[in-house]
C-alpha cells in the first residue's frame, strides 16, 4: 500500500468516526428521554397517595421483577435495559430501581461488588441499598428474579421464579454472598456511623 493510499484509507475511517460521533449525542439524549419518560409513566401508573414508603419500593421492585429477564448477551448495563428493552444485567436493574425510587421520592444508593455462586466462585454484581422510613436495609431486584432455564432468550416477562427473598434484607443476610467492594463498604460503613448501626440490621 502506497502511502498515498494509506492517506486515503486514513481519512476515510476518520470521516466515518466523525459522522459516527456526531449522531451519537442525539442517540443517547433521546435515549435518556425515553428512560425519563418511561420512569415517570410507571410511576404514574404504580403510585398512588397513601402508599407507604415500603409499598412503594415493593411495587416498584415488582414491577422490575415481572417485566425485564436476566441479558444473557450482556448487552444492557445502564437502565435502558430493562426500562425500554425489558432486559439487562444487574447494573441495569439497579439502576432501573434507583431511578424508580428516586422518582417516588425514595433514597437510595447503588451497590457494586462480587456476588458468590452457589460452586463458591464470585462474579461482578450490583444491587441497591434502600433507605425505608429510616432505615437502610438492602434490595437485589436481580436476584429475586432468576433467570427460567427455558426462557432466558425470550421476552417472557413472568416465569413463575420471581420473589422477595432480596427485598429489604438485612446486613447479615445480604453478605452472606454478596461481597460490597471497597467503595461501598465504606459507604455501608459511613451509614452506619451516621445514622445509628441499627438503620443496618443484620
Amino acid at each position: 500500500m502506497t502511502s498515498v493510499q494509506a492517506f486515503k484509507r486514513n481519512c476515510f475511517f476518520i470521516m466515518i468516526f466523525l459522522i459516527l460521533a456526531a449522531f451519537a449525542p442525539c442517540t443517547y439524549a433521546e435515549e435518556d428521554a425515553a428512560v425519563s419518560e418511561k420512569v415517570s409513566l410507571i410511576i404514574e401508573n404504580l403510585i398512588t397517595p397513601g402508599m407507604s414508603e415500603r409499598d412503594k419500593a415493593l411495587v416498584l421492585h415488582d414491577w422490575l421483577t415481572e417485566n425485564s429477564y436476566y441479558d444473557l448477551t450482556f448487552t444492557y448495563y445502564g437502565p435502558e435495559g430493562v426500562l425500554l428493552h425489558q432486559t439487562g444485567v444487574c447494573e441495569s436493574y439497579a439502576k432501573a430501581y434507583q431511578l424508580l425510587l428516586k422518582e417516588a421520592g425514595i433514597e437510595s444508593i447503588l451497590l457494586t461488588g462480587k456476588a458468590k455462586r452457589e460452586d463458591g466462585t464470585t462474579e461482578s454484581h450490583a444491587w441497591n441499598l434502600v433507605r425505608i422510613d429510616g432505615k437502610w436495609r438492602h434490595v437485589d431486584v436481580t436476584w429475586d428474579d432468576p433467570v427460567d432455564g427455558g426462557a432466558e432468550n425470550k421476552k417472557l416477562t413472568i416465569s413463575g421464579l420471581e420473589n422477595h427473598m432480596y427485598f429489604l434484607a438485612g446486613n447479615s443476610f445480604i453478605l452472606e454472598d454478596h461481597i460490597p467492594d471497597a467503595e461501598s463498604a465504606a459507604q455501608i460503613k459511613n451509614l452506619a456511623a451516621k445514622d445509628d448501626i441499627s438503620t443496618l440490621p443484620d
